[in-house]
């Protein structure tokens, strides 16, 4: 699987923060994204809106995206993840012979 890493740092005025997870093809995707102590998990396909409330300050951030082929139709894939309105990561492929593949990302939350 490869994961383009869009930010290294997002830069967002807060305190609430929105937060979309997205995914689609016909491979199960699945993708959890832990903010600070936050965390979200999306899986399937369409969006998860969600809102965190965070105070000022630089938080460490981490996603693991997954595609599989549980109970899939096919092998296709694509997911996003977006912080503040900003593209933070996206992903688009075919499932391995192995049937399952997944990355972790990492990247820094600045809420001004």
């Amino acid at each position: 699987m490869q994961v383009k890493r869009l930010l290294s740092t997002v830069t967002v005025t807060g305190p609430d923060v929105a937060v979309d997870l997205t995914g689609g093809g016909k491979a199960q995707i699945s993708i959890f994204l832990t903010m600070d102590r936050t965390d979200f998990a999306f899986t399937g396909a369409g969006t998860t809106p969600s809102k965190a409330r965070f105070a000022p300050g630089q938080y460490d951030c981490t996603a693991t995206i997954l595609a599989f082929d549980h109970n899939a139709v096919g092998i296709d894939y694509s997911g996003a993840i977006n912080v503040g309105g900003n593209c933070v990561a996206t992903t688009q492929g075919e499932l391995p012979a192995a049937k399952a593949d997944g990355r972790v990302i990492g990247f820094t939350l600045e809420v001004k």
